[in-house]
């Protein structure tokens, strides 16, 4: 394209072109950009303007108007200051001198819209415009953050409000960052471990926990992070008062809206009181779980007694009752002959016979109440000496030919203990020398200082070695005893006994013979006389 111009001469007429393409595609160029420059201000949802050198509004879009509620006419020939910061002197005098100093501005301020007559807070931005040094004016926008501030002061007051409920909530609270760094505890967390946020922050909370539970919970706490999943776990924490305590903790992923993850968020409660009545519960149901299995124990060892009583009565009455019979009916016989001397040779086979069935009763009574712990130790001061003889007399009758008793007795003679359980002791332990043995049966006992000492010794068989662990077992018997009648429960009451006594009992043993030692405590003085009453069923 071309524009052309005619000039007349003296020949005639000379004509000149030029070529205005590229300013005409320009123009083109500019109008369209004007156009679209045009269009995006009256779309944008901010208010833009554009200002002279001297800081006066020549162009606003629609939004401004729609902002300040006034017409072009009011705006446009007006001042950035007095049409935005009228209201606020200080302001105005700080805008006016950036617009002076060509300075960028970035201001937030009030308006008061003329239509609506509302206040609305907006945020103000431009920037000078310069060609070729020289200040032309300032192109700029106003948005409307009235929705934003409210918005901001709203999550700020949520924020606070958190804050303060997190901080006075009756559990401890905790948060951390995507590095597995704690960054939150509220004050109920500080209140309790006594320390302040500094030692707590990061990885620091771990060195309250229990030493043997950290390895633990610092396991867990990994695995959670590595698989973002809640978790759950009790731990022992110590406690600013001392001690550690009982705490159940629950932590919980956290994620932003766009679901960025930002770490964990979670709690702790106290549950010490929770966790020590169920260790009581449960100690109290052992307790419980224990006494039953002994009551039943104890039951089934009274049946087992029973059956064992019949096993015995039936076997071991025989034949003393068959002895009482045919001595009874053979007295008859020799008191029509006249003969005494095989009369009394029958009664003293009667007496021994009936002796049998009394020790037999004796054994099974006494196990049963010593079983059911109605065996009472009743402390009384005798003469330890006289009680011997006494024994020593009434089991004369039960020695064989050749066979005697020796009592070697040391020391003084007066003891403080229970002389019914020292006479069924010393019976029981001589009556099982004198029937496991031909030969003489020896007893030393010696009053001491603070005890008593007793040793009964037999040449008689012994116990086997590999049998000598079961010896006081009840109804146990040594497989050497032969034809020698017995219950098996002897040994088993005399070690009962003894406990009673506060005591202990021993024994040796060979193919030569037993010797069976005790000692037991004496009684301080009368003043520590008194009625005990013991269970020994656990022996």
């Amino acid at each position: 394209m071309a524009e052309s111009a005619r000039f007349p001469t003296a020949k005639g007429i000379s004509i000149f072109a030029t070529d205005i393409t590229k300013e005409k595609r320009a123009i083109s160029e500019f109008e369209e950009i004007s156009e679209h420059f045009k269009l995006y201000t009256e779309v944008n949802s901010n208010g833009l303007f554009y200002l002279d050198h001297k800081g006066l509004f020549q162009y606003v879009n629609e939004k401004l108007l729609e902002l300040t509620g006034l017409s072009t006419d009011e705006i446009l020939s007006n001042g950035l200051t007095q049409i935005l910061f009228a209201e606020d002197k200080e302001k105005q005098e700080g805008m006016e001198k950036l617009l002076m100093q060509q300075n960028a501005i970035n201001e937030i301020c009030d308006i008061h819209n003329k239509i609506s007559d509302v206040r609305i807070q907006i945020h103000v931005q431009a920037i000078p415009i310069n060609v070729k040094g020289i200040p032309k004016g300032y192109i700029g926008s106003v948005e409307d953050i009235t929705e934003k501030i409210r918005a901001h002061k709203i999550i700020e007051e949520s924020e606070n409000w958190f804050r303060n409920a997190a901080n006075n909530a009756p559990v401890m609270m905790w948060s951390t960052d995507a590095n597995k760094r704690t960054n939150y505890l509220n004050n109920t967390w500080l209140e309790f471990t006594g320390r302040t946020i500094e030692p707590e922050s990061g990885m620091g909370w771990l060195e309250n926990i229990f030493p043997e539970d950290q390895k633990r919970m610092l396991k867990l706490y990994n695995e959670a992070f590595e698989q973002r999943r809640n978790f759950k776990a009790e731990y022992r924490l110590q406690y600013h008062g001392g001690g550690y305590r009982w705490v159940s903790a629950v932590g919980k992923p956290l994620y932003a809206p766009d679901n960025t993850f930002l770490g964990f968020i979670g709690s702790c409660a106290d549950i010490e009181e929770k966790v020590m009545l169920y260790q009581n519960l449960d100690n109290k149901i052992r307790e419980r779980t224990e006494e039953l299995n002994a009551a039943l124990e104890r039951e089934r060892e009274l049946n087992m007694t029973k059956s064992h009583f019949v096993s015995i009565a039936s076997h071991e009455f025989r034949t003393p009752l068959s002895t009482i019979l045919s001595s009874t009916g053979l007295i008859s016989t020799y008191l029509t002959l006249n003969q005494p001397e095989n009369i009394h040779k029958h009664i003293d086979r009667i007496k021994g016979a009936v002796k049998h069935l009394t020790d037999i009763l004796g054994d099974f009574l006494s196990i049963e109440k010593l079983e059911q712990g109605m065996v009472r130790v009743e402390p009384s001061i005798f003469n330890l000496h006289h009680l011997v003889y006494e024994i020593k007399e009434e089991l004369e009758g039960m020695l064989k030919a050749e066979q005697q008793i020796v009592c070697m007795l040391k020391g003084e003679s007066l003891l403080q203990s229970d002389k019914k359980i020292f006479r069924n002791v010393l019976n029981n332990l001589l009556s099982n020398a004198i029937k496991y043995s031909d030969k003489t049966v020896t007893l030393e006992a010696e009053i001491h200082d603070n005890h008593v000492s007793i040793s009964i010794a037999d040449r008689g068989i012994g116990i086997p070695k590999e049998e000598q662990e079961q010896l006081f077992k009840k109804y146990y018997r040594a497989s050497n005893v032969g034809n020698v009648k017995g219950t098996g429960l002897g040994l088993n009451i005399v070690q009962r006994y003894v406990a009673l006594l506060n005591g202990e009992i021993s024994f040796e043993s060979n193919d030569t013979g037993t010797t069976f030692s005790i000692i037991i405590p004496k009684e301080s003085s009368m003043e520590n006389i008194a009625v005990r009453n013991y269970n020994t069923s656990a022996i």
